[in-house]
This record gives C-alpha cells, sequence and structure tokens, in this order.
C-alpha cells in the first residue's frame, strides 16, 4: 500500500510552504494537474473516483522526480463535466463550460508564474471535450503545448494485455473493470466488495426497446446511435456488462504501473522540451 501522507520527495504543491516552493518552481519543473469526477461507481466503490487519478499522478511525480525529472501535483479537480451522471445521488457535476473556464484560469495561473510544463492527468469521460478545447486555446495563446491523458481510456486498452481478451470483455465495463481493480489496488480500504452486486445486461431503451451498448448509445446492427439518456436509464446500479466480482488488486497493480510509466515518460519529454 501507498501512505497517504509520506512522498520522499514530496510532490503535493499543496503541502509545500511558500519558501520552498518558489525555490523548486524557479527551474520550471513538470506540473500534473489531476482531475476526475464525484460519480455513482456502483454500489461497493467509492463516489470520489478522483482519488485514483490524484494518486496516480501522485505516484508519477515521485518516480519521475527520482529519475532526473522534477515533478510537482496540483491540486485535483474532483468534479467532473456533466455527461451522463446528473441523477446520481450523492454526485457532484459542473457544466462542461464551467470546467473549461476553470481549466483555463488553472492553466493560466500556472503559466503566468512561469510554470509552462503542464500535463492533465483525466479519469472521467465527461472531461475529455473540456480538456481538448482548453489545451487548444492554451497554445493558441501562450505557444504552450499542454498534453492530457484519460487514465480509464488507455487502461481499457491495457486490459486485455493482462488477462486476455475473452477476459477483459468480461471484466470491463463502469463499475468494474479496470477502474475496479485500480482501485482495490491503490485505496483496498475505500472498495466495499460486500455491495459488489451480481453483474447483469443494461438496460433497454424505452423507445426504440433495443439494449444500450454504451452510455448514451444503442445500435441498429453494427450501426450506433446517440440518445439522451444518463447512466440510470443504462446500468444497473450503477455497474453496466463487466463483472464486479472479477475485479483483483493484482491486475490493478499491473495496470497502475503503466500508467505511471506512460506518465513518467511523459514527464521525462516534458522536462528537456522548450516551453514558454
Amino acid at each position: 500500500m501507498y501512505p497517504d501522507q509520506i512522498y520522499t520527495p514530496e510532490v503535493r504543491m499543496s503541502r509545500l510552504c511558500a519558501t520552498d516552493a518558489r525555490a523548486a518552481y524557479q527551474a520550471n519543473p513538470v506540473i500534473l494537474v489531476p482531475m476526475g469526477s464525484h460519480e455513482d461507481q456502483g454500489p461497493h466503490f467509492p463516489m470520489g473516483d478522483y482519488l485514483f487519478a490524484e494518486r496516480i499522478a501522485e505516484l508519477a511525480a515521485v518516480a519521475a522526480t527520482q529519475a532526473g525529472t522534477p515533478t510537482f501535483v496540483a491540486p485535483v479537480i474532483p468534479y467532473g463535466g456533466e455527461d451522463f451522471f446528473r441523477s446520481a445521488k450523492g454526485g457532484i457535476v459542473i457544466e462542461q463550460s464551467t470546467l473549461e473556464l476553470i481549466l483555463m484560469d488553472v492553466m493560466n495561473s500556472l503559466i503566468a508564474n512561469g510554470l509552462t510544463r503542464i500535463v492533465l492527468v483525466n479519469g472521467h469521460s465527461g472531461n475529455v471535450n473540456p480538456i481538448a478545447v482548453t489545451i487548444r486555446k492554451i497554445h493558441q495563446q501562450h505557444g504552450v503545448v499542454v498534453p492530457s491523458i484519460y487514465l480509464w481510456e488507455c487502461a481499457y486498452r491495457l486490459l486485455p494485455q493482462r488477462v486476455g481478451a475473452q477476459e477483459a470483455a468480461r471484466r470491463a465495463g463502469h463499475g468494474a473493470d479496470p477502474l475496479g481493480s485500480v482501485g482495490l489496488h491503490l485505496h483496498p480500504e475505500l472498495v466495499r466488495s460486500e455491495y459488489r452486486p451480481q453483474q447483469m445486461p443494461t438496460r433497454l431503451d424505452p423507445v426504440f426497446g433495443k439494449s444500450f451498448t454504451n452510455l448514451g448509445k444503442i445500435a441498429f446492427g453494427s450501426v450506433e446511435f446517440g440518445v439522451p439518456y444518463d447512466y440510470a436509464d443504462t446500468y444497473n446500479a450503477g455497474v453496466a456488462t463487466g463483472d464486479p466480482h472479477l475485479c483483483d488488486a493484482e491486475t490493478g497493480a499491473w495496470l497502475t504501473g503503466e500508467l505511471v510509466d506512460g506518465l513518467v515518460g511523459m514527464c521525462s519529454a516534458m522536462g528537456a522540451a522548450a516551453q514558454g
């Protein structure tokens, strides 16, 4: 397990006193900005899935710094841009246009103080479009390139390498893998395994009677169409077709390692890049 309050070196911007921060930031280190959402990830999983993007960013920053590229982690952005999860009880979403403004303010604040090596570490699908819009604006206004990673898109692609294509198809889905296994690895104390639901098919679209193929998607033959339903219309208890009982901490450790290694590679490249 990874301790909650001890990192060597300390990489969290919020934990540095101003004197140490001024000294550390003189060299324009890499800044990772983690973000996620506060939503329903199934009855057994913590709603604050931003915790996992934050922890992965912290692990990557420590590894990158130890490898010779000073890297720090900004305070996490915990609320996701709205996509399908407004109806989640206890969830908190913000308009995508609001998230664009928040991201612009965060990045402009960093850039104004000479911190131009920024990487966005995203853990929510509803953040993808606001990120794309804002990093283009930042490039147009400042000439600064801000790479971003959508962690779970990467992890979905990685999962078959670990467990095979057939097993990945059984495991993958909202409320299950890959986030389920990563959660068991990074924050097992927050996962209530006794609440894991049984695997069930997605619900039927109430107008056309078609099974949902994904959030907001139904298909006629092999052709998908977008439809305006939220997660509660689609999933059962916040879980898609993946089986939460198949998630395991060992797979989560492997996925986390791959994601951290990729981020360390990006940090190294950013540390060598001329920005600003």
